[in-house]
């Protein structure tokens, strides 16, 4: 993905969509899609986007020819791993609350990574269905829950972006921790 926003995600038996991740630029939409039967989901994007294609067989022959390139694939498969675990555990385990500040506090780390937030605020071209799929609450609960951390003054979403006032503040209330995301000391220390 090199520009926009888009999504993983699952239909359920009675065409439920759960939303499993969020692809932003940087990520690989899917690289594992000349694994024999193919993936098990299906992406969408979200905005309007710009992704780079890569035929499966120069992809195969520079991993070949690059190892260190396939170590990168490998090392990032690592962390989408990592990722949906966590999301497994956001979704199964926290409450309501936390679940979307967990979410938005991830986003913010991995945008401020790739230099898509600045000044503590980012694009979040989603609805709340998108967010309410993603983390498996009504609409109505995510309308209460963003209100709510707006009135405590932690963040604001608006218009497709999300203004984090206190990232600190947010990620204590979330209780965070960008461990899983992997990203060295340096980068977690501007965040928090």
């Amino acid at each position: 993905m090199l520009k926009g926003f888009a999504c993983r995600y699952k239909i359920l038996g009675e065409g439920e969509r759960q939303i499993v991740d969020f692809v932003v630029p940087g990520d690989m939409c899917d690289g594992y899609h000349f694994v024999p039967r193919g993936i098990d989901h299906s992406i969408s994007t979200l905005s309007a986007s710009e992704i780079a294609l890569i035929n499966h067989r120069r992809f195969l022959a520079i991993t070949q020819e690059f190892p260190r390139i396939a170590r990168a694939l490998w090392y990032s498969s690592l962390i989408e791993e990592a990722i949906l675990r966590e999301w497994v555990a956001n979704v199964g385990r926290r409450p309501a609350d936390m679940r979307i500040a967990n979410l938005l506090s991830e986003l913010f780390v991995r945008l401020t990574v790739v230099r898509e937030a600045k000044a503590n605020a980012f694009d979040l071209p989603v609805s709340q269905i998108d967010l309410a799929d993603a983390t498996a609450l009504s609409t109505v609960h995510v309308n209460r829950i963003l209100r709510r951390l707006r009135e405590k003054q932690i963040l604001t979403v608006e218009r497709g972006s999300v203004h984090v006032r206190d990232a600190a503040r947010l990620m204590k209330f979330a209780k965070f921790n960008a461990n899983y995301l992997r990203f060295n000391q340096q980068n977690n220390k501007t965040l928090a």
